[in-house]
């Protein structure tokens, strides 16, 4: 008998909401933080994808969930932010 593992568990993050105080006049390319969420499930079925942007300011490395800066952060014209990020199953 061979078992395999059904992809029945929802990807669920590490933690609910992610705070980053960013620094002023950081380098494009700058990863500024991270994102994980975990999957209970096995093999290929545990593993998950990340999305999300926000306005040309930062981006969600699909594989590794790092957040990173497109532009130089210039506090007199940003303030707050904030961005909504997805888990999918692969």
């Amino acid at each position: 008998m061979n078992t395999q593992d059904e992809n029945d568990n929802p990807p669920i993050f590490t933690q609910n909401i992610y705070e980053i105080v960013v620094p002023e006049n950081l380098p494009p390319g700058t990863v500024i933080g991270s994102v994980e969420a975990t999957d209970a499930d096995v093999g290929s079925n545990g593993q998950v994808a990340y999305s999300g942007s926000l306005q040309n300011l930062v981006v969600i490395n699909n594989t590794t969930g790092e957040v990173v800066l497109l532009v130089t952060p210039d506090f007199e014209t940003l303030t707050m932010q904030s961005i909504q990020v997805s888990v999918l199953l692969y």
